[in-house]
C-alpha cells in the first residue's frame, strides 16, 4: 500500500496501514496528522519546517536544559531569597546542634541526653524542612520559567 505523509510529503511505498505506523522521514503518524488535516489544523508550514530542519544534536538532555534554563531564569531574585531562606535554615539547625551540645555542659545529669536528643531531632527537621522549602520553590520557578518559555515559541510559530 502506498501512502503519503501530508506533513513532509514523503511517499512510503510499503505502507503497512496500521493506525499507528510513522513517517519513515519525519516521524508524524500518518492518521494523526490525517485527523488533523481533516479537522482543519495547519499540518504544515513555518514552524514545521524549522522543525523539521533541527538537527537531532540540537536537543538536548533534560538536565541540561534545566541548568540553562536556571541561569536564564526569568525569576533571579526569587532563586537567590530560596537560596538565602535555605542557607538560613542550615545556619538555624547549626545552632540547634551547639545548643544541645552546650546543653550537655549545663544541665543536670538525668537531663542531658533527652535534652542532646531533642536538639539534634529538630536540628535534622530543621535541615528537612530547609530542604523541601527549597526544592518546592525552585520547582515552582522553573514551572514559571518554563510555561513562560513554551508560551513564547507558540507565539513565534
Amino acid at each position: 500500500m502506498e501512502r503519503k505523509c501530508l506533513k513532509c510529503g514523503f511517499v512510503k511505498d510499503a505502507a503497512r496501514g496500521d493506525s499507528m505506523e510513522p513517517c519513515p522521514r519525519c516521524g508524524a503518524i500518518y492518521s494523526r496528522v490525517e485527523a488533523a488535516a481533516a479537522a482543519g489544523a495547519p499540518v504544515a508550514g513555518p514552524a514545521l519546517k524549522r522543525a523539521m530542519t533541527r538537527r537531532r544534536d540540537d536537543f538536548c538532555d533534560p538536565q541540561t536544559f534545566a541548568v540553562r534554563m536556571r541561569k536564564e531564569s526569568l525569576y533571579p531574585a526569587s532563586r537567590s531569597l530560596t537560596q538565602m531562606a535555605y542557607l538560613l535554615g542550615l545556619a538555624l539547625a547549626a545552632l540547634w546542634v551547639v545548643g544541645g551540645l552546650i546543653n550537655i555542659f549545663t544541665s543536670r545529669a538525668s537531663d542531658r541526653i533527652l535534652t542532646l536528643a531533642v536538639c539534634l531531632f529538630i536540628a535534622v527537621a530543621t535541615i528537612f524542612l530547609s530542604r523541601l522549602f527549597r526544592e518546592i520553590s525552585l520547582m515552582l520557578c522553573d514551572l514559571s520559567d518554563a510555561s513562560i518559555r513554551t508560551a513564547a515559541h507558540f507565539e513565534q510559530s
